[in-house]
């Protein structure tokens, strides 16, 4: 959804190219964003030891706000290089209330795993999920601050916007290497394979490895 038009005037390509500086800021922002999440996501789960009800719903919350991502981004390029200051207050408003709600459902999940350690891998600092939750707070604060300067000054905000992705790339924590990993077991009561809900998906089209049984004797 990211509108960046080709220079059509002649001899004009150099400046019609520098105009369209938001639009690359945008996409930098957006995709830096969208970069850190894949990444911290992709951390968090090499701590989770098996899923509940609550950790699906509230990881498909995370999904549902990334999902959103494109249309602030979208919006926000057109009203720096076309509107007015009005349109570009309004634009960073919408994109800090979206990157705010992604917020909040990194809030909720970590709060979820901080009263359920027993869904972590064993070995797991017992103040890790505090402590993201923490960092997610730091997050929406600081969507509100960008949010404020969007009000007074458009590319105040606009810079706070771009570099908090890099906020959550230098704080992100790494997860336990996969040789440290523990042997992620599970009893019959669970309902998901501890590997990730779509193990057995990908189990039933791989010919490779003959099927598993998710729930073995124990």
């Amino acid at each position: 959804m990211l509108e960046l038009d080709p220079p059509s005037e002649p001899g004009a390509m150099p400046h019609e190219l520098l105009e369209q500086w938001p639009g690359y800021l945008g996409y930098l922002a957006s995709f830096g964003y969208i970069a850190v999440i894949w990444v911290n996501h992709h951390e968090l789960f090499t701590r989770i030891r098996a899923v509940d009800a609550g950790l699906l719903w509230r990881n498909l919350l995370l999904l549902l706000t990334t999902s959103f991502l494109p249309l602030p981004t979208a919006v926000h390029s057109t009203a720096f290089q076309h509107g007015t200051r009005a349109d570009q207050v309004a634009a960073l408003l919408l994109y800090c209330a979206l990157a705010a709600a992604m917020g909040t459902s990194w809030l909720a999940l970590f709060h979820h795993l901080c009263h359920r350690p027993r869904l972590l891998v064993a070995g797991t600092p017992p103040e890790f999920s505090a402590a993201e939750r923490r960092r997610s707070l730091v997050g929406i604060a600081a969507y509100a601050v960008a949010a404020g300067s969007a009000a007074w000054q458009p590319l105040l905000g606009l810079g706070v916007v771009a570099a908090l992705p890099v906020f959550y790339a230098v704080t992100s924590r790494d997860g336990p290497v996969a040789d440290q990993l523990p042997e992620r077991t599970r009893t019959c009561s669970q309902t998901t394979d501890c590997r990730g809900p779509f193990s057995l998906v990908i189990d039933r089209f791989d010919t490779s490895r003959p099927p598993r049984d998710p729930c073995p004797p124990s």
